[in-house]
């Protein structure tokens, strides 16, 4: 028997029964893997959130495509409040996004605002997507009384007259460190009316101001992408192709870029420690927090001075294929996440032998050659796990870590002292708003005083009171 050949048959199993894109179904049959409903499948992709209680049902040799807690920052309210926050701290390195007030909590900055300012304001429920109740005013009569409202960035850059925003593919390989890649395919969304800025009649007009896929697919004026080769025509536009034109136009794309790739970094340090928390809570005896991983949709506005401004961001991004775009798109972007995920066959026994080996060595172990035996098992995976990540990366380029890695390590600890503020006050708000316990005063209290023999005792010795009395009466006031 071949056994080289036996192992090399052995393919990669990925569990597809909770995601509904067909696309994902065409890459793992070019990638040559099996795909079914398997009970502990190497890879899990599945278009919901993951929420703690599922990742501690994971063991450490499987992969699945979702970190917990991306609520952090995929739920406009959350966003803006871990925005808002580090604001404080670094006034005029988190000033790459809107204005922004949520409501109730922020109702009387927000009144105050609105009656020294005659701007218009974009009002978003904190919970939706795809455009879903989304509306512009400049009337605090029609703000409703739980949304976020960001002031309305009235003079963008436009393609053609039209106003777009940019959906920028991010992977998450981990977080603990964190490491973070943005693919160099996107995509560009355009509005279906031409752009004026708004007026008290055309603030309605949702296919001049929204740029979202869903809310313009349905306009009459809507152009599709029918070929590969014409990636720059119609309502939605490669975003390689976008950065070409700027590029021939004489802009600074690279400028551009950084800017984008620093918006991502430092939205991503404001959330790290909170999903770093929920990991190792969920995983506590993973030692190289490499379950998980995630594609995020970043979308970017660009001013008509080329500043990119974060609008929101979302933890599932859709990868259905309505154009030939779209599918060269999102396939490159799922194509090149599964690649570098580095799942193998291989991965459940070389993970159970190295796991039995240091079980053994721990119980012979003392404490401290404990710990560095997980910080050099922990060494050995990253170093494996980021070739693996540089072999297989195709589009993705690497943002972080960096060569300066200390800017965004600083973001990181100051967003920890947010978190764990956040958490103390928490903590306080639920003792607080627990029911006070009735205390029983030790005047109240009738205690049966043991009669205790001297003998074999001390002279010293006296009766001796339980501190567990057989019998506790209380007299009630």
């Amino acid at each position: 028997m071949n056994t080289s050949t036996s192992v090399s048959d052995v393919r990669v199993r990925i569990d597809l029964s909770k995601s509904q894109y067909e696309i994902l179904e065409e890459i793992v049959k070019e990638l040559k893997w099996e795909s079914d409903d398997f009970e502990k499948p190497d890879i899990i992709w599945q278009d919901s959130a993951l929420n703690p209680i599922a990742l501690s049902l994971l063991n450490p040799y499987q992969r699945i495509n979702h970190f917990p807690g991306m609520y952090a920052i995929s739920r406009k309210d959350y966003l803006a409040r871990h925005l808002k926050a580090m604001e404080q701290l670094h006034k005029s390195e988190f000033n790459f996004f809107p204005e922004t007030w949520v409501l109730p909590q922020e109702y009387t900055s927000l009144k105050a605002h609105m009656a020294t300012n005659t701007n218009y304001y974009i009002c978003k429920p904190p919970n939706l997507s795809q455009g879903k109740g989304i509306f512009l005013t400049k009337w605090l009569s029609d703000i409703p009384e739980n949304c976020v409202v960001q002031k309305y960035l009235e003079n963008p850059f436009l393609i053609d007259g039209y106003k777009f925003d940019l959906r920028i593919y991010v992977l998450i390989t981990g977080f603990d460190p964190l490491r973070v890649y943005i693919h160099d395919e996107g995509i560009v969304r355009l509005a279906t009316n031409p752009y004026f800025k708004p007026t008290d009649m055309n603030i309605q007009n949702v296919f001049m101001h929204l740029t979202n896929y869903a809310i313009n697919k349905t306009s009459p004026n809507f152009i599709h992408n029918k070929k590969y080769s014409e990636d720059f025509v119609g309502h939605k536009r490669s975003f390689k192709s976008f950065l070409k034109v700027l590029e021939d136009d004489g802009h600074n794309v690279v400028k551009l870029m950084r800017r984008i790739d620093d918006i991502v970094l430092k939205t991503l340090c404001t959330v790290q420690p909170f999903v770093s928390h929920l990991y190792r809570s969920s995983q506590p005896n993973d030692m190289c927090s490499a379950i998980c991983f995630q594609i995020l949709g970043f979308d970017i506005f660009l001013d008509n001075k080329l500043r990119p401004s974060l609008l929101e961001v979302n933890h599932t991004p859709s990868f259905s294929t309505d154009s030939p775009l779209d599918k060269k798109v999102k396939k490159a972007v799922i194509k090149d996440c599964l690649r570098m995920v580095g799942a193998r066959p291989e991965c459940q026994k070389k993970f159970l032998r190295e796991h039995t080996d240091f079980l053994i060595e721990k119980a012979f172990s003392s404490f401290c050659r404990v710990r560095l035996l997980k910080s050099e098992r922990r060494e050995r995976f990253l170093e494996h796990q980021l070739e693996n990540e540089n072999n297989y990366q195709g589009g993705y380029r690497k943002i972080f870590p960096s060569q300066n890695p200390e800017k965004y390590q600083k973001y990181m600890i100051d967003a920890e002292g947010v978190y764990s503020t956040k958490a103390r006050r928490k903590s306080k708000e639920t003792q607080l708003n627990c029911p006070p316990r009735l205390r029983k005063s030790s005047v109240d209290k009738k205690f049966v005083i043991h009669e205790v023999k001297v003998q074999h005792r001390r002279r010293s010795c006296v009766a001796r009171v339980s501190l567990i009395p057989k019998v506790i009466q209380l007299q009630m006031a």
